[in-house]
């Protein structure tokens, strides 16, 4: 019994369904990326690092697959599945693997075709697997408000990372090939915490049911998925096309800072992880005003962002030293970007709420096609800028597309109000 009372308590404080259990299991999860990304600058070569970044760069590309037509139909779905979540579930589970071993192949294809890490290849194709496959359980754990096992998983995953680095540094064995197989084993035993401690759900596959899901996750995700390529594309376009026009070793300075973006993820992620399956299940059948949601997100949330424009103000000023804390000296020799990424950033974050509520809302074919419009606007400016600027116009790029989003939605919002 007091055990029982201690895990309560446990669950009535901050590892719980909550928002800031939520900002909790974000920061751990953003962590993990961190801190891979933040080892590799710090260890490798500049130049394989280039070539390192330059292949994650690309997960979350190709991983909008699931990312349409996996979790957030699961996250938006789910709760109308009643009795049959089970096969829910399973199909989705099912639909899940095939796609990411498929979306696996063809990111080894894209490292072949660009010459990248040739070496690692089964090693890069086993861990974008593991990773997309723990994204989707974790996706599932989201929406059904598993926060405490969540966090347990996260934390279990960012130590055993930590023990790994501790272990490869001692036997003096950190290379490449190694530091991969250290992020393979901690997936592997991340993937395994949730199977073996969650009773949530069993596997219970349904021909008809499965049927359903594939349908329904389709029409939805369809234009989500045209939508987030869109998005990615005009957000990464001069990263994409730096190697054609950049060193491995311009690559690599321009993509360190990069990694702070990962910051202002912990809280647009956890808005989404948060607020998509709230608002979900509330507008379940019944019809709600767009401006109320956004309003209410806003309100929700103020506090967040004042600490995060203070917090970038701050950044910004500090950036010099932060690049040569972090990331050395040999990446302090050159134009400092941190700025524009800190700037994209808190431009997204601004963003964020209108695009939750588009989504929950179904209004995906708007999404697909403001997206479209982003797109024309960065490739038109891309080129010219990097041609002039180098990596500067790049960076100016991000910026000028992620205000042309914010300036869309902003529109839609008062024509909606």
């Amino acid at each position: 019994m007091k055990v029982k009372a201690a895990l309560s308590n446990i669950n009535k404080g901050f590892l719980i369904s909550t928002k800031f259990g939520h900002l909790i299991n974000q920061i751990l999860y953003s962590a993990f990326s961190f801190g891979v990304s933040f080892i590799a600058a710090r260890l490798l070569t500049v130049g394989l690092f280039g070539e390192f970044s330059y292949a994650i760069s690309l997960f979350p590309l190709l991983g909008i697959v699931p990312l349409s037509f996996i979790h957030f139909p699961f996250m938006n779905f789910y709760s109308k599945w009643g009795k049959k979540k089970n096969e829910f579930y399973t199909g989705n589970l099912i639909i899940a693997t095939v796609l990411i071993f498929i979306i696996s192949l063809f990111l080894i294809g894209i490292l072949i075709l660009t010459n990248t890490l040739k070496e690692y290849l089964p090693l890069i194709f086993t861990y974008f697997f593991l990773y997309q496959i723990y994204d989707f359980q974790r996706k599932v754990n989201l929406t059904i408000s598993n926060i405490l096992l969540l966090n347990i998983t996260e934390l279990s995953r960012v130590t055993l990372l930590l023990v790994g680095l501790i272990i490869l540094n001692y036997m003096n064995m950190f290379t490449l090939n190694f530091f991969l197989i250290t992020l393979v084993l901690v997936l592997i035993t991340s993937l395994l915490i949730p199977v073996c401690f969650s009773k949530k759900h069993e596997f219970n596959f349904e021909k008809l049911a499965f049927a359903k899901i594939y349908k329904e996750s389709f029409q939805f995700g369809k234009f989500i998925f045209l939508s987030n390529v869109v998005q990615n594309i005009s957000a990464n376009l001069f990263l994409y096309i730096s190697v054609f026009l950049l060193s491995t070793d311009s690559i690599a300075r321009l993509n360190a800072p990069k990694i702070i973006l990962g910051v202002s993820s912990i809280f647009l992620l956890s808005m989404d992880n948060f607020y998509t399956p709230k608002i979900a299940e509330r507008i379940n059948g019944n019809k709600r005003d767009i401006s109320h949601e956004v309003f209410k997100i806003f309100r929700d949330i103020k506090i967040f962002y004042i600490i995060l424009v203070i917090g970038c103000i701050f950044l910004i000023t500090i950036q010099d030293f932060i690049i040569q804390i972090l990331f050395g000296a040999k990446y302090a020799q050159g134009e400092n970007f941190l700025w524009g990424f800190i700037v994209v950033g808190l431009l997204y974050s601004f963003s964020r709420p209108f695009l939750i509520v588009i989504r929950v809302f179904e209004r995906t074919k708007f999404l697909f096609i403001s997206s479209l419009y982003i797109l024309i606007f960065t490739m038109l400016l891309t080129y010219p800028l990097m041609h002039y600027f180098g990596a500067l116009g790049g960076i100016l790029t991000m910026i000028l597309s992620a205000l042309f989003q914010l300036s869309i939605f902003i529109f839609d919002f008062k024509r909606n109000a």
